[in-house]
């Protein structure tokens, strides 16, 4: 298995190529408006549904709480659990993207959110001072993940907990991100690994999760072109009781260990057995 930690040099060229990336200055730069959106209520595409699911979940344990979206992008995230926070902060390294959250929150008037500029893996805070902190889809584009969990792990007071979403090498998403060199570079880890990440900061897992079997997107590589048509995405966002299909086959025994989304509530100092 190739060595999943990048030298400083190394990191520091990835990092400076994606906020490249990240604030517009490539042909693929990403867009402030679409890189991070609030959920659409009545939505029945499979990410909107799964953003929904994430944000439900998020709002259960940030209302009155000290909050922390880490990688927070233009800030719709944060924004949407504005009304229920004691207070939130959101820390991303690009610099127009914390421009347009900080607009949007001074349009909505939000007071008791705010957005800084930082890098993940050294944070502007001081120790303990979050209750919760959460990150979506931020996670696998972090070389050396390991280093912004213990920087979770630092700035949440003992017994807080932290919502992280992991990408898993061992998937069909992993391939597919690969063919697309265009795009921000992807730091995807086996469930083995993300799971010694957690616990070597300090974490306990209270509730594991695994979604997304099949991609849903893009036409590469060739090879898994069957997997990639649009058939599938229609019929695993399917609704069977409570859950999307595909919620219950990733989650399935063996199958859980090549879906991509890997979704982790933990403890800080707190004991309790993993189910």
């Amino acid at each position: 298995m190739e060595d999943p930690i990048l030298s400083p040099d190394e990191v520091a060229s990835c990092e400076t190529e994606t906020r490249r990336k990240y604030s517009g200055e490539t042909a693929i730069g990403y867009s402030a408006d679409s890189v991070s959106r609030q959920p659409a209520k009545d939505s029945g595409d499979y990410f909107d549904c799964l953003l929904r699911i994430r944000m439900d979940f998020a709002g259960e344990f940030a209302r009155g709480k000290r909050v922390l979206d880490v990688g927070c992008a233009n800030g719709a995230h944060l924004l949407a659990l504005a009304g229920m926070v004691r207070h939130g902060i959101g820390v991303d390294f690009s610099r127009p993207l914390i421009r347009r959250a900080r607009e949007e929150r001074n349009r909505a008037g939000a007071e008791r959110v705010d957005f800084v500029v930082g890098n993940a893996r050294s944070m502007p805070f001081r120790d303990g001072c979050f209750d919760f902190a959460y990150s979506f889809s931020s996670l696998y584009y972090m070389p050396n993940v390991e280093e912004v969990i213990r920087e979770i792990a630092r700035v949440l007071a003992p017994g807080g907990s932290c919502l992280v979403e992991m990408g898993n090498s061992r998937s069909l998403n992993a391939l597919v991100a690969d063919a697309y060199p265009e795009l921000a570079r992807s730091f995807h880890l086996e469930v083995s690994q993300m799971k010694k990440i957690l616990r070597d900061a300090g974490f306990d897992i209270f509730f594991h999760e695994a979604c997304q079997i099949l991609p849903y997107w893009g036409d590469r590589p060739r090879r898994i072109e069957f997997w990639l048509r649009p058939f599938w995405k229609r019929w695993f966002q399917r609704r069977l009781g409570r859950k999307m299909i595909d919620e219950r086959v990733s989650n399935f025994p063996l199958v859980r260990n090549f879906a991509f989304r890997h979704l982790f509530l933990c403890n800080k100092g707190l004991r309790i057995n993993e189910s």
